[in-house]
C-alpha cells in the first residue's frame, strides 16, 4: 500500500507538480521499498468514475457505499469524492459528449443509420423497448 509523503504546512502548492509516494515492499521481499511519481486530475477522475458508472450500470448512491469511500481513500487520498446528484450530472455530460462524438462522425463521414424499434410485454407487465441501429456506409 502507497502512502503520500508529508508536506510543510508553509509549502507553496503547484498543481502542475506531481507528488511522492513512497510504497511498502511486496509480499515476496517484505524489505524492499519502492517510490513513485503520481499525478492527479480531480476532473479526468470524475470522468472516469462516470464512465465506470455507466459501463457497469451501476446506481449513482453507488458512490455513497462505505466500501467504496474506502477503497478510493487507500486509492487516492486527494479525490473529493462527489454526491450522486453531482455523478449524475457527469455521467450526463458524458452522455452528450458522446453524442456529440457520434454526429460529428455519421456528418462527416457521410453515412447513414437504419433504426428498428421493438417492443414487447412481460408476464410481469413490464413494457421494454429495443432499438438496433445499423450503420450503412459507402463500401
Amino acid at each position: 500500500m502507497f502512502q503520500q509523503c508529508t508536506k510543510s504546512l508553509y509549502r507553496q502548492v503547484d498543481k502542475k507538480q506531481k507528488t511522492i509516494v513512497f510504497g511498502s515492499g511486496s509480499e515476496s521481499d517484505p524489505s524492499k521499498v519502492s517510490m513513485k511519481l503520481v499525478d492527479f486530475n480531480q476532473g479526468w477522475t470524475l470522468i472516469a468514475l462516470a464512465k465506470m458508472i455507466i459501463i457497469d450500470e451501476l446506481a449513482f448512491k453507488f458512490v455513497e457505499n462505505e466500501g467504496f469511500r474506502k477503497f478510493m481513500e487507500d486509492a487516492q487520498p486527494k479525490f473529493k469524492i462527489p454526491s450522486r446528484v453531482t455523478i449524475a450530472r457527469y455521467c450526463m455530460h458524458v452522455f452528450n459528449d458522446e453524442k456529440e462524438k457520434l454526429k460529428h462522425v455519421l456528418f462527416a463521414n457521410k453515412q447513414m443509420v437504419s433504426l428498428t424499434m421493438d417492443t414487447w410485454m412481460s408476464i410481469q407487465n413490464m413494457n421494454y423497448m429495443c432499438v438496433t441501429s445499423y450503420y450503412i456506409d459507402e463500401g
